[in-house]
């Protein structure tokens, strides 16, 4: 009777302490987990409230509400066409390119955990992989299961995401913050840090999972939110503050939309400018990089890319190398959905670019054609090509045998 009596007062008190240490943790899982409210509610709120007139595509919010509608009504493949015709229609919305493909995602998340069958197409890769950030961080925020997350992004790897699908994790659990660590930017990125070790099998998958936890806070500082304040004489502090390798190139990298778009106010020049804030070289080169990739978005807006090419001439070589290739990644990343190759290339065509650069140039556009595009679609590329250095350069690097018939740049 004694054991009895023993034995249930040890299972009160174990049942004590875990209630105790589950409500104390519930404010931090709240907010990790549960911060962002319902995405499919949010978004018809939306739809019911804004009403565009005729030709009202052209207006921001109008465009998203098209678009989701056609999600709503046909499906996501048809969505994505929708975003693929407005944004071929009106340039400006390129700028909104990228959010648009994370409503579809944080969307398609909402039907996926319901039972709806997904898809996984090439179609997913528009502006930036953008669906599977906003589908990663909606799932992280809804079921929070870490094992379902990495199954599907190892499934969405042998499609087309390249590490997308990582990069959402990390977005998505700096974007759950505590509200306790906020005012600390290491303490907002530390679970995202956390998670991406839990989720991710190799070096790289944890890097990609990196760039989306200091892609996340770059967007804070530039917003001044969670009691965070932006450095704007050097932007790169924290970064710098880093041990691990893997940490210190994502966060050089993602601070680009703080730098390019916040404190430079998409001013190339002087976002340049802050590279020399960077104390080793082969972060100066990730940094320069990433600079150039965001500026490419914003000058996706203009019809001419000499600014660009003259600014990146200025620098020092390894600098000026970097300059080239990160217009390039960015003009493909933010580019016309299922056409990214074409500003890419007029941009390395450009009179004012030497043939250094030019060299450069093709070589980092080749591996994102030799990815993106089917043999046949290559193929009508080529035939395409009314300039003799494009047609070359795509005939050379792709390995093509085709004759050029309708200039196109």
């Amino acid at each position: 009777m004694k054991a009895r009596r023993f034995i249930f007062i040890i299972c009160a008190l174990l049942f004590l302490v875990l209630a105790q240490g589950f409500f104390l943790l519930f404010p931090y899982l709240h907010g990790y987990f549960s911060s962002v409210p319902n995405a499919s509610s949010q978004y018809a709120a939306n739809i019911d409230n804004t009403v565009c007139s005729s030709g009202g595509e052209n207006n921001i919010l109008c465009a998203r509400q098209s678009i989701l509608n056609v999600f709503d009504a046909q499906g996501l493949g048809s969505a994505l066409d929708k975003l693929a015709s407005l944004y071929a229609s009106n340039p400006v919305l390129a700028a909104e390119c990228h959010g648009f493909t994370h409503d579809l995602g944080k969307i398609a998340y909402e039907k996926f955990s319901h039972g709806k069958e997904l898809k996984l197409t090439p179609k997913m890769s528009y502006c930036g992989y953008g669906f599977y950030h906003g589908f990663m961080e909606t799932m992280l925020h809804s079921s929070g299961n870490v094992e379902e997350a990495r199954k599907f992004c190892a499934r969405a790897d042998e499609a087309i995401a390249r590490g997308a699908c990582y990069h959402g994790i990390g977005h998505g659990v700096v974007d759950g913050s505590d509200p306790r660590a906020w005012g600390s930017a290491e303490k907002i990125i530390a679970p995202g840090i956390k998670m991406c070790k839990l989720v991710a099998a190799t070096d790289d998958q944890f890097y990609r999972c990196a760039t989306g936890v200091f892609n996340s806070l770059a967007i804070m500082l530039a917003g001044s939110q969670n009691g965070l304040v932006p450095n704007s004489d050097h932007p790169y502090a924290l970064c710098e503050r880093l041990q691990d390798p893997r940490l210190k190139k994502a966060c050089y990298e993602e601070m680009n939309t703080l730098v390019v778009y916040h404190i430079a106010q998409n001013n190339f020049s002087k976002a340049i400018s802050f590279i020399s804030t960077v104390p080793e070289p082969v972060y100066a080169e990730y940094a320069m990089y990433s600079l150039a990739s965001a500026a490419a978005a914003v000058s996706l807006q203009h019809p001419n890319d000499e600014d660009a090419v003259v600014t990146c001439q200025t620098l020092a070589a390894e600098l000026r190398r970097q300059c080239v290739r990160g217009f390039v990644g960015g003009f493909v990343e933010h580019g016309l959905p299922g056409k990214e190759y074409v500003r890419a290339l007029a941009f390395c065509v450009s009179n004012q670019m030497s043939e250094y650069d030019k060299k450069n140039c093709f070589e980092r556009l080749a591996p994102e054609m030799r990815l993106r595009y089917s043999p046949q679609e290559k193929m009508d590329i080529c035939n395409s090509l009314g300039t003799d250095t494009a047609r070359d350069f795509v005939k050379s690097y792709l390995s093509l045998n085709c004759s050029g018939s309708r200039k196109i740049l």
